[in-house]
């Protein structure tokens, strides 16, 4: 197959020890270096969090990571994440998005990423849908995307509840992020990606995992037993072909997170993770 298809390290794939929700969630390497290595792995795009942009901006400045962005040939920048709020009090949620958005207009990347709660509650589409829309005009103005990712663990599990929040926001730049480990852990199939008109689908997320899920935690499991693409049992050639049928074009973003890869040198976390997802583009 070609190998003009780009790949964008999302951002804990080079994040070293760190993780999410592992109490260790700032990476011990700066932006710079991991932006290096990703660069030198072949990756063309990079994803930005939240958390490692204030330390940016706080140690090298916003202004050298961009520019080292520029420089080393990453063309496809994301920004994650972040969390939708299911009610008030909406004080965090409002912080972050303001400053994801400041964040957004200096970096200027073709989406952001967010994510549904965490809570178990029933999921409210219409309010669902109206924070939505009003994160997509604050983002619209830096020319961004948003794209809502679908998780199992999260109150927005599913396709269909995820179109039904985009549809109800009712804004042209809003769509779905579709990582391959949520959607086999969670009820879809890669049919119903291959039925989604293109234009609802603004980001996707390589990586694998285990046929059947590691104990009955899938939250723990996503931070903690991800494989590299390929190596596990989830069927990756399927999923890239629905994908690829839904008329998405790229870039495609790679998310490993587990223990087995935060304990690999930042070298090996960046070459290894593009070597393993360049099989199947």
């Amino acid at each position: 197959m070609t190998q003009n298809v780009a790949l964008s390290a999302a951002c804990w794939t080079t994040a070293g020890s760190a993780g999410p929700m592992i109490g260790h969630d700032l990476s011990e390497f700066s932006l710079i270096d991991r932006i290096t290595a990703a660069a030198e792995a072949g990756y063309t795009g990079f994803g930005l969090l939240g958390d490692d942009l204030k330390v940016a901006e706080k140690t090298v400045g916003w202004t050298q990571v961009r520019d080292h962005l520029r420089i080393t040939g990453m063309e496809h920048v994301h920004i994650e994440v972040l969390w939708l709020p299911t009610g008030p009090p909406r004080q965090k949620f409002d912080e972050d998005c303001k400053y994801l958005v400041r964040a957004a207009h200096f970096f200027r990347p073709s989406f952001v990423k967010i994510a549904g709660s965490l809570e178990e509650e029933p999921l409210d589409v219409d309010l669902y849908g109206e924070v939505l829309a009003s994160v997509c005009d604050a983002f619209a103005v830096a020319g961004c995307a948003v794209g809502i990712e679908i998780m199992p663990f999260t109150i927005v599990n599913s396709i269909e509840k995820a179109v039904a929040i985009v549809d109800r926001a009712g804004s042209p730049n809003a769509g779905l992020m579709l990582d391959l480990w949520h959607i086999a852990r969670g009820p879809d199939n890669f049919e119903e990606i291959a039925a989604l008109p293109g234009h609802y689908v603004i980001g996707v997320e390589l990586d694998d995992g285990p046929a059947e899920p590691v104990g009955d935690n899938l939250l723990h499991e996503a931070v903690h037993d991800r494989k590299l693409t390929g190596e596990g049992e989830m069927d990756v050639a399927g999923f890239v072909a629905a994908v690829r049928a839904s008329g998405f074009k790229g870039p495609w973003g790679v998310e490993i997170m587990s223990d087995e890869h935060r304990a690999r040198s930042l070298h090996d976390q960046a070459h290894e993770s593009y070597r393993a997802a360049r099989k199947f583009l």
